[in-house]
Formats: structure tokens, sequence, C-alpha cells
């Protein structure tokens, strides 16, 4: 995004505005019991004008933003008084369990569990909770609060040095308060810290003619972003009763539960952590025209450099997946955990140079025809970490038995920065200084009239991967470890433990006007990326049938079979290579009015498909199905839409002849935005390690990397809601030591419909100064569009539809996006 700061002249102008958002003019959330308490006011202004008349100008302005909200209508399930007593036989029962009524494992009878079995630990949990069942199936309502206060101001001082150049500096300063989401009721409201953001950024430009024909532009550019968690005292596994458990010194009380079906406690992105980055930007542009030439080169040069305190799983981390009884909150009441996880607070140092040089030329060949070519030059230069405490994996040294030179006692196989073999002396990826990106491009007028323009273009691009996107190396040793205990016990835990680089290539449209005033365009949309990240697990268990189980998982890793005395000491090894690819085609339909008669409009249509091997933006966990075979996991993007229509106009009304008419009628503006997008592609989880395969969560969406079988042609319900858009019937766990049939992202989720109004007027109030009001608002249907996490946003919410397959809700719709929300503002121009 590229963002235009204004300029002071030899006149004052500035403006004054705000817009208020309020509960009082909006609708309720589908799954709410009530309207969110949303209160939003944003407001400011900005005023330019001379310094010295002529020479030096100034621009300053301010934004405030502050916003109270108390959304409603969060799901989650606890144990009801039936099941602490002892009798799970309604929360088994098809009632309550979307896949049908389920059989406690033995050596449960009958759904009933003897509360003499329960965990203490897990009872003291439940009690601290805090919340309320509302029915049989122990359903608990709840609400996240969104509070956050943000100020924004900018100045920019303009110097006119002479006819021949010009000067200006440019300062930037953001500042966003979030605190955490905790009603002030239950824990289970928390999902996010508190969090305090600040940006710092100053820009200084020169633009220099150096003669008639040339011109030379520089910038140079110091970004700075400080991000700061913390977290309030609550309770730790130890305050519950949990024994022989490590905490760390002078951090907030809070703990880690991930509860299939049920209960997520807190997140490791929620633990405290300060992630402060600063990025250093040189560059230079020179423009020349000759002839029918415009012929531009340049080079950019960019320092960046993040430092980060993380403690993800610092405060210890259970999860419960029904493993044991086969109900995720059954485990957790007995304290039959699937893992513990638990890590150490580590720091990151992490750096990264880019240059990038390029040569364009854009040639005037015929009244008709105008082309232009360009050659770019963008080596690729590898991060790298500025303590040197990075550590690698090499199969071929744990075959020989070579062990590190710098810390011998670390297992064979295992390598850090300091001795030969590291890519580069000390980077995580190897230079690759042949990364050249030729454009080509032409805009073709057939018949010279103006009227229908042929446009085509094919560019190779290179892209650099951000920093975060190696923050997985956090837990590598020696500056971080991480410890899983498969299959512990609640109460103790520890009791049975013994002591480079993606490029895409984009190819164009032809448009025609029709009239003065209507414009039609068709567009070939179609680009390859190469070189993607692709992420997996190189240390996964092997099934052995009859002598697999979690417990012996460590035991059944390559590495372990392959030779136990080293192999012992390795357990998750997740590899990142750039062999994934993702592939984009599409057709995008357009057509514009311009404004005739009060009246513009336009739309656009796109129909496209993406296809790719799984995007995956961070090094940390497991990123497919099937460690050996890649293509198992290629399928629809993520953020595919196979369709995608938008729309916009804009009425004005007339000046009416009539004095009373023209006062109340004339110069209002109506606008209207409507959008309809198809649903996003997701992945269905078993919920299970079916494979008994030992490889990492991916997340909480669909609780493992692994997916089930699908054993009916259709996966929706017909009619399919709410309370039902998946067919649990149509999918089946896969048998124990095998992957289920199910394609890579083949399931979509509802599509979303969105209509915007707006109503505005501008009075004047004397020379050179207006009033305008604003009206706005969106969703105006009020409809429900379920599983958009934002209004109307592409996004799909986390877990909506429950994708998970072991999951009591799965099939469910469990969210929406924003109901009817209206907005006022007024703004003052002078």
């Amino acid at each position: 995004m590229n963002v235009v700061t204004k300029s002071g002249s030899n006149e004052f102008h500035g403006s004054l505005f705000e817009v208020v958002r309020n509960r009082i003019f909006n609708a309720r959330n589908t799954f709410a019991t009530e309207r969110d308490g949303l209160k939003r006011n944003q407001f400011g202004g900005v005023i330019g004008g001379p310094i010295v008349k002529n020479k030096l100008f100034f621009f300053g302005g301010l934004q405030t933003t502050i916003q109270r909200s108390d959304p409603k209508g969060l799901t989650t399930f606890l144990p009801t008084p039936q099941m602490l007593a002892g009798d799970w036989t309604t929360y088994t029962s098809a009632a309550c369990q979307s896949g049908g009524a389920i059989a406690l494992r033995a050596p449960f009878v009958g759904n009933r569990i003897d509360p003499a079995l329960y965990s203490k630990p897990a009872v003291e949990l439940v009690k601290r909770l805090n919340a309320t069942t509302i029915d049989s199936c122990g359903k608990v309502l709840f609400g996240r609060k969104t509070n956050a206060d943000e100020w924004f101001p900018v100045a920019k001082v303009d110097y006119q040095k002479s006819a021949k150049n010009s000067l200006f500096g440019r300062y930037e300063f953001g500042h966003l308060n979030t605190p955490s989401d905790y009603d002030g009721k239950t824990i289970v409201s928390i999902a996010n810290p508190n969090f305090y953001r600040r940006v710092k950024s100053f820009v200084l430009g020169n633009t220099y003619s150096i003669n008639p024909n040339m011109v030379s532009s520089f910038r140079g550019t110091v970004v700075r972003t400080s991000n700061v968690k913390t977290f309030p005292d609550f309770f730790t596994w130890g305050d519950l009763g949990v024994k022989s458990l490590y905490y760390p010194s002078n951090y907030p009380k809070m703990l880690l539960l991930g509860v299939t079906g049920s209960l997520n406690l807190f997140t490791a992105q929620s633990t405290p952590g300060i992630t402060n980055s600063t990025v250093y930007q040189l560059a230079e542009d020179l423009s020349r025209v000759k002839g029918a030439h415009q012929i531009g080169f340049g080079v950019n040069h960019i320092h960046e450099m993040m430092n980060y305190t993380s403690s993800t799983t610092a405060p210890g981390s259970f999860s419960f997946t029904g493993t044991n009884t086969g109900l995720g909150l059954a485990d957790l009441m007995t304290g039959r955990a699937n893992s513990y996880t638990q890590s150490r607070i580590t720091n990151e140092y992490f750096r990264q140079n880019y240059i990038g040089l390029y040569l364009q030329d854009t040639w005037k060949a015929t009244p008709q025809l105008t082309m232009n070519a360009g050659l770019r030059w963008e080596p690729y230069r590898g991060p790298y970490d500025a303590a040197g405490k990075e550590a690698f994996f090499d199969k071929a040294r744990f075959d020989q038995g070579i062990v590190s030179t710098v810390y011998p006692k670390a297992p064979a196989g295992i390598y850090f920065q300091g001795e030969g073999g590291i890519p580069d002396t000390n980077r995580f990826i190897s230079n690759n200084w042949k990364h050249f990106a030729p454009r080509l491009g032409l805009a073709w007028d057939p018949k010279g009239d103006g009227l229908t323009v042929i446009r085509a273009a094919y560019g190779i691009f290179y892209d650099t991967a951000h920093l975060h996107q190696f923050g997985g190396k956090r837990d590598t040793a020696p500056k971080g470890a991480s410890i899983v205990v498969n299959s512990p016990s609640l109460d103790d835990p520890w009791a049975s433990f013994p002591g480079g680089n993606p490029y895409p290539i984009a190819l164009d449209k032809i448009q025609k006007q029709v009239g003065p005033n209507w414009l039609f365009a068709g567009n070939y949309i179609g680009s390859n990326i190469i070189h993607m990240m692709y992420r997996y697990e190189a240390n996964p268990a092997v099934y052995l049938p009859g002598a697999s189980t979690v417990a012996n998982q460590n035991q059944r890793r390559v590495l372990y079979q392959q030779n136990p005395a080293i192999g012992q000491y390795y357990s998750n090894i997740v590899y990142a290579d750039d062999g994934a690819t993702r592939n984009y085609n599409g057709l995008l339909l357009q057509i514009q009015r311009r404004r005739a008669k009060g009246i513009t409009v336009q739309a656009n249509y796109t129909w496209s498909h993406c296809i790719d091997d799984g995007y995956n933006d961070v090094i940390q966990n497991n990123g497919g199905q099937l460690q050996s075979r890649r293509g198992a996991d290629r399928g629809n993007c993520e953020l595919d839409r196979r369709h995608n229509f938008n729309m916009s106009t804009v009425y004005e009304t007339p000046q009416f002849a009539s004095t009373a008419l023209r006062v109340l009628g004339s110069g209002w503006q109506i606008s209207g935005i409507v959008r309809i997008v198809s649903g996003p592609y997701l992945n269905i989880g078993t919920g299970l390690d079916n494979a008994l395969s030992g490889t990492l969560f991916t997340g909480a969406a669909n609780g493992t990397d692994q997916r089930p079988n699908q054993v009916l042609a259709s996966p929706y319900l017909p009619n399919g809601g709410v309370n039902g858009w998946l067919n649990p019937a149509a999918f089946a766990q896969p048998a124990t030591g095998t992957y289920g049939n199910l394609g890579s992202r083949n399931i979509t989720c509802p599509g979303s419909i969105g209509i915007n109004m707006g109503l505005t007027r501008t009075f004047a109030v004397r020379e050179k100064q207006t009033l305008q009001l604003r009206a706005e608002v969106f969703n105006v249907p009020n409809h429900a569009n379920y599983c958009a996490s934002a209004s109307q946003g592409i996004a799909p919410a986390i877990s909506c539809p429950d994708v998970n397959l072991n999951s009591p809700t799965f099939g469910r719709i469990l969210s929406a996006a924003d109901p009817r929300i209206m907005q006022i503002a007024l703004k003052y121009v002078f």
C-alpha cells in the first residue's frame, strides 16, 4: 500500500472531522443475545500553510480513534452439574454431538464416570472459570471486549530551495493500545493479551532537476516499530494443584489449555513478549526523456532488523483431544492429556539486507503503440542472526555421526553458526545473486481513436520473506528449547518423563469504450509462483502394526529407528524449503460509467481459480499430511474465491428550480457498494493422530494435520445452515496407522453478501469554508454473513464452521460477521 502525504502551500488550508458509531444505531449479531455495546469515535484534523512564502511550507495532522465494544455471541462447552456428578449420558447423546451419539471408551460403562476418578486440578479449573452453562449440553455464552485507543500524528515540511531543487521531511507516529479482551466475568473470554504498539517513521526526500530532460529523486527512510504484549495475573497450573511444574520467574500467572470441542484457554499468541524492528532504506531514481523514450533507472537498498523476546508455551500447555475416552472434555476431567508442552523464554536477533537495481524504457513507438521494457536485478541475500546462535540439522551428518565443533555434546547431525557447513557462514538461507527479473508491456490503440485499447504485460517478480517467518527457530537449541511429554497425567505431567524465495509471473487485458460514458474491459489475469516456502515434518513416527502407541512415538521416529543412540535426542524436526508452487488464473470483467447526469457506476466480476501446495508463512509446525508426498497436499488455495462481484454507484441529486426543493433536495450524493463473494476453501481435520505419526498440531482450526475419509458424495447437509453446514455422516475417521482420502482444501465455507450505502452533502459556510455531513450504513439488509471474520471480509473466521471431526460441534457454523452498523460523520474544511 502506498500513501501520499499532502504538502502545505502559500495559503492556510485545513479540516476538522469526527466519525461516530454507536450501538443505538446498530443491529444485533445473529449469534448474540443482545446488541454489541459498540461506541466508536474517530476525530481529528489537518492544517497546512506557509512558513516562508514561496519557500518553506508545513503540513500537519492528527487522527484519534477511541473504541469501546462488548460483542456477544461466542460459545464454548463446559461440564454441567450433571456431568460433574458423573452422568455423561446427555452430553454423549446425539442431541449434543453433531456426529451422533458417542460411547465413552473402557473402562467407563454406560457413559458414566465416577467423580472420584476426576482429576483434582481439572475440578479446580472448572470452579475458577466462573462460567454458567445454559443448557444440558454444557453450552456457555460469552463475549470478548474489543477496546482500543489510537492516535496518529503526522508532520511534513517542504522546502523549495530553487526552481530546480526541492526537499521535504516527514515524520509520522502511530500509537495503539488494545487491552486484553477479558470481559471481567469469565476467564474463557480471554483470547488476546494487552497490546502496546508504536510505529515511528521519518522520510527525507530530495528532488533535483539535473537538466530539462533529466530528474533525480532521492529518498531516505527510517521506520521503527515496537510491539509489547503483557498479560494480567490469573492462575497457573501449579495453583490448580498440578505437581512438579517449573514456572518462569517474574512472569504473569497464566496457563495454556486446548480441549477438542470444548475449551481453549489462552493461546501461545497471548503470552507476554516484545517485538521491535527497525528498517533503513535509501533509494535513488533517475528519469530521462530522450525523443520518444522515457528512460528510468535507479537503486534501492534496505537493511531490516528485528529483535524479539518470545515465551510461547513457557507457562505450560496441556492438550486434550479425546484420544483416551473419546471426548476431549472427558479426557480433561479424568486428567488424561494427549500431550504437555513447555518451552523456554527465548530471544531472536534477525537481520536481512536487500538491494535492487533497475533499468526501464517507455517507448512511444507509434501514435497508436506504446511499449515498456525493463530489467531488474534483485539478488537474494539470506537472513541471519546477529547473535550467532542459530542451529541447523543435516541428515548426512546424522548418518555419518558427525558432531558439532561448537557444541560437542550436541547430538550428531546438528551444527551451529561458526563452523563449516553453515550457508554463507551465518545465514539461514544461502545468497542467490542470479535474480534477474525482465518486464515487458504494451498498450495498442488499433484504430487510433482512443475508444479501444489492448494491453498486455509479462513480468517476473521476486519477493523477500518477512523476518517473522523464521520465528519457529526460537525453540532450537542452544538459545531455546521445547519439551513435549506424550500421554501425561494432568495431576503430575512429569511422572513418566525420563530424566528461496518466491517469484510470480503475471500476464493482462483489452478494453473498449462504448459511447461517450461507458467503458468495458475484459482481462485475463494469470500468475505462476514458484519457490514458495513449504514446511514438513522430517522426523515422523513410523507406524508399526501392533506395537504403536502415543506413549512410544519418540521410539518410533525415523531417526530413532535408524540410530537409537543418537536418535533418542530428536523429536519433531520441521524442514522448510522453497519447493512449493502456486498457480492463479482468472477472468476479470469490468464496466464503468463515467459521471453523466449525476450518475457514476463501476462494477467488476472475477471468475478465478487458485491452486497451491499449501501456504506456510511461518516456519513452526508441520505443514502437510504425508511427509513423503508433497503433492498430496496440493489443492485450492485457502483464500481462493471462485466468484467475486463488486459494484459501486454514486447518484447526485439535481439542482431543482424550486427554492424549497433546492434547499432540501439539491446537492446530495447517494452512494452504494455491493459485494458478493463465494466462500473460501477449508481443511477438514481428524482431530486425532490416527496415523500415530507424532506430527505437530497446526492450530485449533482442524485439530491436526491429518484429514479424514470422505464416505458420501456430498459433504454438505441439504439446506444446511447454522446448526449444520457439513454432514458428519459424510466423513469417517481413518483406521489406525492410515491417512484419510479427503483432498486438501476442497470443502467450501458459505459465501458473503455485503450492501453498504452512504448519504453525503456539503454545505457552504462562507468563502473557502465548507461543512460536510455524511451518514453511512454497512450491511444495509442486516444479512447474516456466516464465517466471515470482518464485515464482509474475505478471510474466514477461525474454526467456522467447526472442521474438527472429533469435535461435538463439527460442521456447525459458530460465528458471523458484523450486523448492520451505522455511522455519522461531520467534516469542516477551510
